[in-house]
């Protein structure tokens, strides 16, 4: 039975329990202690159907979320290890690069290698910013951004801030 199951029970249940006690007209009716006593058996029932199935949810909530951690661990630990990869691969490259300048060649083989070296497009460097004219500047539009903190500093003190609705949300913690 699936957790939406048995929510359909429980408001069944919350259902029958109000015709049950309230006749047709609306006026509040007895119901015999044989009907109380199914009634609060039925209630029970779906409690512990509804508890049985949200303790397993919880228990898979809990695994994925170490299972979630245990990845992050791994990401992190590859993550160094690539890193450690890319250095070694930099110095190697620098090392063969260095040696075929210092030694003035140009190309060269090496096994199933094709090596040489060649000019990149050229660049700019900048040797000092204030020597540079004004006109080969470009001007970056500020970035404007909205201040949640203050607003909702304002709002909670019971301000208003045109534009703005102060909300507050629920959601499931699992202890």
């Amino acid at each position: 039975m699936t957790l939406y199951d048995i929510g359909d029970d429980i408001l069944a249940l919350n259902n029958l329990i109000d015709e049950a006690l309230v006749d047709p007209d609306g006026n509040p009716k007895e119901i015999t202690e044989e009907e109380k006593a199914l009634l609060f058996a039925m209630n029970e029932e779906n409690q512990g159907n509804f508890e049985g199935k949200a303790e397993r949810i919880c228990k898979l909530i809990r695994n994925l979320e170490a299972f979630g951690e245990s990845c992050k661990k791994e990401e992190e630990r590859l993550s160094a290890r690539r890193k450690t990869a890319e250095r070694k691969v930099g110095a190697l490259r620098w090392l063969l690069e260095e040696n075929m300048k210092r030694i003035g060649m140009k190309k060269a083989q090496a096994g199933t290698f094709s090596l040489s070296i060649q000019n990149n497009p050229p660049s700019v460097y900048v040797r000092n910013q204030d020597e540079i004219p004004v006109e080969y500047f470009r001007v970056i539009p500020e970035k404007r951004e909205i201040d949640k903190k203050d607003i909702l500093e304002v709002l909670k003190a019971g301000g208003e801030v045109p534009g703005m609705l102060l909300s507050q949300s629920a959601s499931l913690h699992i202890r």
